[in-house]
């Protein structure tokens, strides 16, 4: 599996959570703070320190990037359910 340098989580709490992978890092987060502006929360990443954490209020979320936050949290929740192998997690 190909890991992206970013992933996006929508939280039940009304927050962006987006987790920052080290390939192509600068790039990507310096795009998203100019799009998302100043984050409520940056932390490094518990079992790697090339993984940064950061945390928006999404109420302020443009409406292109809540739909890559709305699909990735749909793809990570039906992945941790199984449902992304064959007879639904057999």
């Amino acid at each position: 599996m190909t890991k992206t340098p970013l992933v996006l989580e929508l939280t039940p709490e009304g927050q962006t959570l987006a987790c920052f992978y080290s390939h192509c890092r600068a790039m990507v987060i310096a795009r998203l703070l100019a799009i998302m502006g100043d984050p409520e929360l940056v932390c490094p990443g518990d079992g790697n320190p090339d993984v940064l954490w950061f945390v928006w209020a999404h109420q302020d979320m443009p409406d292109k990037i809540r739909k890559a936050a709305e699909e990735m949290s749909t793809a990570n929740l039906l992945t941790h359910l199984g449902f992304d192998k064959p007879e639904g997690g057999s």
